[in-house]
């Protein structure tokens, strides 16, 4: 088996901006790992404000650990691998998304088997309707792409806001001008607030004047019980997404109180991890975001569409398969990508070929530096 390393950087048509961050290309790992006449192919995206992850210590942590995998020859292995080194992917949880996928794409094409065969989960092609996610930035730009969204069909939203008054107040004015009951719209912040001021924010939302379906991370991650107690008074329910990071994270939460985890492949720690911790989900809190993080390719939306078949129901909103609406180009010349009605279209081949299905294009290696 030999394993190689590449950061990936793919430009962006357009900045991509919250509160606390402004992208203009891709930011991610990916891992590429032979063994006789096969490949497999993983990614991840290391987020400093999400995991504490950054691609140059994603890169030294797989390095690091590439002798450790060599053995593992199929899912069961995997598994076990996995379970035998918890404490490690809870710190590296991004880069061992790359590594396990690589690993059970490979494993697939060995075999024959499709990525969804080997997790004995079926496969989901269809009825994916995908939220539109508006970046921060100026009223010409929320303008143009509200506009862009509802042109395209969508009726779910998401909203990037500053947490400044004036500038916030204007993208309200929007989507009270455009959107009416019939569309849903949650906000979030990005810990943009200080879970020191409740009374604050809540003030702040007082001014707004627009009932957001709910509020993603408006404290600094973890902030449990100040949201607990906005949740009391706005009758919202929160989204965690910093605040969701591992299983353990699940022990803060009581079915009921007005949480809903925000889940992502990459920032769980792969595929493996992140389907026991939904069986934990569904027991104790119901439904959850399926989400993606900014700049994933069809290798990560692919894992995605796996969380999407095995929840079903469970999924209150889902957020992923931007590709190359956002993207330059993405990592294959057949993505899976969002179309027409916020639906995903998912190229024929994809389900039904060994591992994720995805022929990687040799044009992306102009994107990609190798370590």
């Amino acid at each position: 088996m030999d394993i190689t390393v590449y950061a990936l950087s793919i430009p962006f048509k357009f900045k991509f901006s919250h509160a606390r961050k402004t992208r203009k290309k891709s930011s991610s790992v990916l891992v590429e790992i032979k063994r006789g006449p096969y490949v497999g192919f993983g990614e991840g995206c290391p987020r400093k404000y999400v995991t504490g992850e950054t691609i140059d210590g994603a890169i030294k942590w797989i390095k690091r650990i590439a002798n450790t995998i060599k053995d593992i020859e199929d899912i069961s292995t995997l598994k076990h691998w996995v379970l035998a080194n918890e404490l490690r992917i809870d710190k590296n949880p991004s880069a061992w998304c790359a590594v396990e996928t690589a690993i059970i794409d490979l494993i697939g094409k060995e075999s024959g088997k499709t990525f969804n065969e080997i997790l004995n989960i079926k496969k989901c092609i269809s009825n994916q309707k995908v939220t539109a996610v508006i970046s921060e930035g100026n009223l010409e730009f929320v303008n143009s792409m509200l506009d862009r969204y509802l042109d395209f069909g969508f009726t779910d939203f998401k909203i990037k806001f500053s947490g400044d008054l004036g500038k916030d107040s204007v993208k309200v004015d929007l989507l009270k001008n455009k959107i009416d009951k019939n569309y849903s719209v949650r906000v979030d912040f990005n810990n943009v607030f200080s879970s020191k001021n409740i009374n604050e924010f809540v003030q702040y939302l007082g001014n707004l004047n627009y009932k957001f379906f709910a509020i993603e991370e408006p404290f600094e991650s973890r902030a449990f019980s100040s949201m607990l107690k906005v949740i009391e008074i706005l009758k919202t329910p929160i989204i965690l997404d910093e605040s969701f990071t591992k299983i353990q994270d699940i022990d803060w939460i009581e079915k009921g109180d007005g949480f809903i985890p925000n889940i992502r492949v990459s920032k769980i720690g792969g595929i493996l991890r992140t389907l026991d911790l939904i069986e934990l989900v569904k027991r104790n809190i119901g439904k959850f975001i399926l989400g993606s993080l900014v700049g994933e390719t069809s290798i990560l939306s692919r894992l995605w569409l796996i969380v999407a078949g095995y929840s079903g129901e469970y999924v209150y909103a889902r957020e992923g398969a931007y590709s190359t609406h956002l993207l330059e180009c993405d990592i294959t010349e057949s993505p899976i990508i969002i179309g027409r009605n916020g639906e995903i279209d998912i190229p024929e081949t994809v389900m039904d070929s060994p591992g994720l299905g995805i022929e990687i294009s040799p044009n992306i290696l102009q994107y990609a530096e190798k370590y």
